[in-house]
């Protein structure tokens, strides 16, 4: 979902590459956001995407990995 919107040439994205290496806008950015949340079936708390925590694409798989594990309340 990052590759389909990012500016730079989708087959030279890796984990390691750092977002904002992949040309998207905040805008862009919470449009990826709710696409996975649809496709994951997950919520993505605001806290988790405005930390600076999250500075590669690895970094948001994580995210990602880790909220599905978690139980849902």
């Amino acid at each position: 979902m990052l590759a389909q919107t990012a500016v730079m040439d989708k087959r030279r994205i890796t984990p390691q590459t750092e977002l904002i290496q992949l040309g998207i806008n905040s805008f862009d950015f919470m449009t990826v956001v709710v696409r996975i949340e649809e496709a994951f079936n997950i919520h993505i708390p605001d806290d988790a995407l405005f930390n600076n925590d999250m500075q590669t694409v690895a970094d948001v798989v994580e995210l990602v990995k880790t909220i599905e594990d978690q139980p849902v309340d």
